[in-house]
């Protein structure tokens, strides 16, 4: 694995980097020889911002499938630590809450449009390969939020709890499922609040599909994989 300096990487070449790879296994940043670029926490999450703020926009150049392993890469603790860098004392709380903000625009403008609305938790066949990002997306944050507290932890988890309580009133399948997922790993360490939250949502949606229901109890008893 290459590390390089990226204080001349534009953003529009940061998006190539992550996204323009042939969908392969394994993937291009399991690669012995993979290239990895690093910079500055504040740049790095400045960059995962902009990029989720218009994903259907600065993703239209890409297939699904090529969205979804670049969207893996960002967020996967183990794949890479660049989400990682919201726990960084350089990054400002104003670029936290709108990294986080963002991660809402990502589920309402782009995965609730192009995700088709099969259930990942019960392997439904014929998904979208971008399910498999939407649906993991709060699992790989749960990670980083396990190990940091403090000040910064708090404010993090209560604007991760609210966006995850947003996309549950999107009104579509995938997306339902992944904040259900995110708030099954927050339930260890926010169970009041996760409990009331899905209280809410159960109360708001009695004609909620079956599997959606059983899977909602269980995250609010943390209980999800």
């Amino acid at each position: 694995m290459a590390k390089h300096p990226s204080d001349d990487l534009t953003f529009e070449h940061w998006v190539e980097w992550v996204f323009d790879h042939p969908v392969a296994d394994p993937k291009w940043y399991e690669e012995e020889n993979a290239e990895f670029w690093v910079s500055s926490p504040a740049v790095i999450i400045a960059f995962i911002t902009r990029l989720l703020e218009a994903a259907p926009t600065h993703l239209r150049g890409f297939s699904d499938a090529q969205a979804d392993q670049g969207l893996w890469f960002l967020a996967s603790s183990i794949f890479s630590e660049e989400l990682s860098h919201l726990y960084s004392e350089g990054v400002l709380q104003s670029q936290r809450q709108r990294c986080i903000s963002s991660m809402y625009t990502l589920f309402e403008e782009y995965f609730a449009v192009r995700c088709s609305r099969h259930l990942a938790h019960i392997n439904e066949a014929g998904a979208n390969p971008l399910n498999g990002a939407c649906f993991m997306w709060w699992d790989f944050l749960a990670h980083y939020t396990e190990s940091p507290g403090g000040r910064i932890g708090g404010e993090m988890n209560t604007q991760m709890l609210a966006t995850m309580e947003r996309i549950l009133k999107l009104n579509h399948d995938a997306c339902t499922e992944s904040a259900l997922h995110g708030l099954g790993h927050w339930q260890h360490f926010c169970p009041a609040e996760v409990a009331a939250i899905i209280d809410r949502y159960l109360i708001d949606n009695p004609d909620l599909r079956q599997e959606l229901r059983t899977y909602a109890l269980r995250a609010r008893a943390g209980r999800v994989q």
